[in-house]
């Protein structure tokens, strides 16, 4: 099997280390405003964009009725997770701003133990890719997502460690069939710019060296 490119013909049966049963609080930095907002609970149907890493979208780029997309953090703590959020959705900047497009930080807990697919161990080398899948160009893990996607149907997404956030971040993407599992209401739903952020934000940003606006 190839280490690059496409995916193969049929990836590897799923071994019990290969999915995680995720029932942690999920934290996801999203816009309400510009060209897509978004609420907390949203799932985006557009695309596959350059942006989104794991989007399963099938081209070309457009909406979809049957594909959509939500991206979250985990971690140990909520700052960690707040953290790895606030770099994933600022890196092309470096600059963690509080007012464009009006960003909003959202937790929320789960209604069921969601199956994640584990890209963070060995599932990638038994399938015939690397880490790299995690790190390299989106065009590439837009077409393992889109393999992965239709040979594990009992699979709600993904996790994944983060590029920009270190050993410690650690990503959730959920396809829109882990739609159930969300709540009706979130935890915490606040604008970036509520006082209550200001140092969670502060210390994100110094760490990675960050602008804060």
């Amino acid at each position: 099997m190839s280490r690059r490119g496409a995916p193969p013909t049929t990836l590897p049966v799923l071994a019990g280390e290969d999915v995680v049963e995720l029932e942690e609080t999920i934290y996801r930095v999203y816009k309400t405003a510009g060209p897509h907002p978004a609420g907390w609970q949203t799932f985006r149907d557009y695309g596959p964009l350059t942006g989104g890493r794991f989007d399963h979208h099938v081209p070309p780029r457009g909406s979809s009725t049957t594909r959509a997309v939500l991206y979250g953090a985990v971690n140990a703590g909520e700052e960690a997770a707040i953290t790895t959020c606030l770099v994933e959705v600022f890196q092309a900047t470096h600059v963690v701003d509080r007012f464009d497009q009006t960003p909003y930080l959202a937790a929320f807990d789960l209604t069921r133990p969601i199956r994640l697919l584990d890209l963070r161990h060995r599932w990638p080398g038994r399938a015939g890719t690397t880490q790299l899948l995690n790190s390299g160009p989106h065009s590439r893990s837009h077409r393992w997502s889109r393999k992965i996607y239709s040979s594990y149907d009992d699979i709600d997404g993904l996790i994944y460690p983060s590029a920009v956030a270190g050993i410690g971040g650690a990503n959730v993407i959920l396809y829109e069939r882990g739609s159930d599992a969300l709540p009706r209401r979130p935890l915490l739903n606040l604008p970036l710019t509520h006082t209550a952020l200001a140092l969670p934000l502060r210390r994100a940003a110094d760490r990675f060296g960050f602008d804060l606006v």
